[in-house]
């Protein structure tokens, strides 16, 4: 396994999301070590995916719903870290 200090590292759409939903086990540990040297750095297409993605799900959701798509939308765009302009 790569040694989380070495980063930072480039996180594509599919990967950011399974790190964050990791809870227990040999993943998480290794994100949460991540995460004490560096922030998560994503490529602007990775951010597009996301929001197309949030975009997909607010236009599935009933109407007492879409406030809930849309802060989590806000949040993560407010979260980020680092964005590279790669695709």
């Amino acid at each position: 396994m790569v040694d989380p200090a070495s980063g930072p590292f480039l996180f594509d759409t599919s990967a950011e999301g399974w790190l964050a939903r990791q809870q227990s086990g040999v993943a998480a540990e290794w994100f949460r070590r991540y995460l004490a040297f560096h922030p998560v750095h994503v490529s602007a297409a990775t951010v597009l995916e996301r929001a197309r993605g949030y975009s997909l799900l607010w236009r599935r959701a009933t109407q007492e719903r879409r406030h809930f798509v849309e802060a989590a939308r806000l949040a993560y765009l407010a979260a980020l870290g680092q964005v590279w302009p790669v695709d």
